[in-house]
This record gives structure tokens, C-alpha cells and sequence, in this order.
């Protein structure tokens, strides 16, 4: 069966909380916050049961398992400090991960506000991770037929995009080409120098990019400098640093396309995309409670 196309088991939960996540985008915001506080309550009887740290924590703040979790409650609990994680790592592990939410797995975070971090996840959060990378493609109507060039930071030792000529994919990888027949796709190390970056960018001819933004700057300002063009390009897909107003008309008047940004980070995933009408952010709600 080519078409329509069935869902089988590793696609299926990814599609049916994208179907969900078409529906949830359009409740105004006092329905999102009560579905937000309503999963609250058995997250905080998970962490009291199962998480030293936050047992001692909502013990202290007057907790009672199976309690509704109001407004005045949530905002009166104290904040968790990078300090806290660093000095009581293992007491903020749960001791009981429920089976449903799959293999746990470990990270680090990048380290831009500090030390990096080793966080934790499950199958669960990378389906969730997947699914509102997917909204964002969608939000922003991209040809996923089309092809995608990634420039970024990749782990000591990684074949994966080494420089010189970085590597080559005949799709886009997790999570687009699970649900999706793409395009192919190019990696390349943002350790590369920037006059190569621009001249593999000329060679590939994507349609998308994916950078950081201060990497998209040098790589605007090589391109300005040195008049180069780079044919077929619709967007520059922006993550991990913050985007300025300059850096925006920067790449509208070198390279004639707009920046998509995302706001995430790896220990929550996405917190916040750009809307492609207004140009703001809207907050991924049904991922995490923004304050």
C-alpha cells in the first residue's frame, strides 16, 4: 500500500500527536493552561515518589500527593538552580521511570550559560522532541521535497559532516523523514572555514539551511564581501543563539531569503518557534509551562 500511505508502529504515535497538536494550536490560552496545570498533578506525584530532590523540595513547600496544582502553589515553589543540579545530580534521577516512556538516554547541554550539563530523556521526549519539529516544518509550509544543508556543531571524533566536504543524505533525517519522503540532504562541521562553508553552500544548492546564527552572519558577510550567490536558497532555518534585527535585514539584503527561528534547548526541547505570519514566537504549550 503506496497511497494512501498506512501507519506502522514506530510512525503512529508521532502522527497522532501531530493530528492532536493541529487542534491544540488553535485553544485560547486559558484552555492551554488548564490541560498544562491539569498534567501537572501526576508529574509532581511522579517526582515526589520517585526524586529525592523534589520529594524533600514539595514536602517543604506543603505538598500532599494526589493535591490539584493551582497558580498560587506552582509559582510559590522555588526555582531549580544549575548550582542545585551541579552539587545533587544523582538525587534528581528518578529512581522508577514508568516503562511506557521507553529507554532512557543521557546528554549534555551546550554550555552557553555556563557549565554544561548531563540531562536525561526517554523515548517519550524524543517523540515529543520529533513532534513539534514537525509542527515547525509544517507551520512554515516547507517543500520537504527539497534540500536541506546543515551547518553545525558536531561532537569530537563525529564522521558525520567532517570537514572538508562534510556528507551527504538522501533525506533528511529524524524527524521529517519518518512521516515523510524527503529530499536529500548536506551536512557540513561549523568548525569549517567560513570561505568553504560558502563555496560547499554554492556547490550543494540547497533550498533550506540550518545554522546558528552567528555562523549565518559570517557567512552573510563572506557572501557580501566576496558577491557570492547561492542559487535555490528559500530559508535559513536559525537555532541555539539569538537572532537580531540587523542579522535579519543582513540576510534579506545579501541573500534575498528570511530566517525561521527556533528557540530550544536539549534538556527541554522546544520551548518556543517563530510564527511564520506575525514573525513572533509562540510558546510550544503542550510541550512545557512557559513562565
Amino acid at each position: 500500500m503506496l497511497w494512501p500511505a498506512l501507519s506502522g508502529k514506530s510512525e503512529a504515535p508521532l502522527a497522532a500527536i501531530l493530528f492532536q497538536l493541529e487542534q491544540t494550536q488553535w485553544w485560547p490560552p486559558e484552555a492551554l493552561r488548564e490541560q498544562q496545570f491539569r498534567q501537572l498533578k501526576p508529574l509532581l506525584e511522579h517526582a515526589w515518589q520517585t526524586i529525592p530532590f523534589y520529594r524533600d523540595r514539595l514536602t517543604g513547600a506543603g505538598y500532599q500527593p494526589g493535591q490539584a496544582i493551582t497558580e498560587e502553589f506552582w509559582s510559590a515553589l522555588p526555582r531549580l538552580t544549575r548550582s542545585e543540579i551541579q552539587l545533587e545530580p544523582d538525587a534528581l534521577l528518578s529512581s522508577d521511570v514508568p516503562k511506557t516512556h521507553g529507554a532512557v538516554h543521557s546528554t549534555t547541554t551546550s554550555g552557553s550559560t555556563g557549565q554544561a550539563l548531563k540531562v536525561y530523556g526517554t523515548k517519550l521526549t524524543s517523540l515529543m522532541w520529533m513532534a513539534f519539529a514537525l509542527r515547525e516544518h509544517l507551520w512554515h509550509q516547507r517543500d520537504i521535497g527539497g534540500k536541506l544543508a546543515v551547518i553545525r556543531y558536531l561532537p569530537p571524533g563525529s564522521k558525520l559532516g567532517a570537514p572538508p566536504d562534510g556528507t551527504t543524505s538522501r533525506d533528511w533525517g529524524t524527524p521529517a523523514s519518518i512521516l515523510y519522503q524527503t529530499g536529500p540532504s548536506a551536512t557540513l562541521s561549523i568548525n569549517t572555514e567560513v570561505s568553504v562553508q560558502a563555496a560547499w553552500l554554492k556547490k550543494h544548492r540547497p533550498d533550506y539551511l540550518l545554522t546558528y546564527p552567528s555562523n549565518l552572519e559570517a557567512i552573510l558577510r563572506y557572501c557580501r564581501e566576496h558577491r557570492v550567490r547561492i542559487e535555490n536558497l528559500r530559508e535559513i532555518r536559525t537555532i541555539s543563539e539569538i537572532v537580531t534585527p540587523a542579522l535579519r535585514s543582513l540576510c534579506e539584503e545579501t541573500l534575498g531569503v528570511p530566517i525561521a527561528d527556533v528557540y530550544s534547548a536539549k534538556d527541554l526541547g522546544y520551548i518556543a518557534v517563530q510564527c511564520p505570519d506575525c514573525h513572533q514566537y509562540h510558546i510550544q504549550s503542550e510541550s512545557l509551562l512557559c513562565e
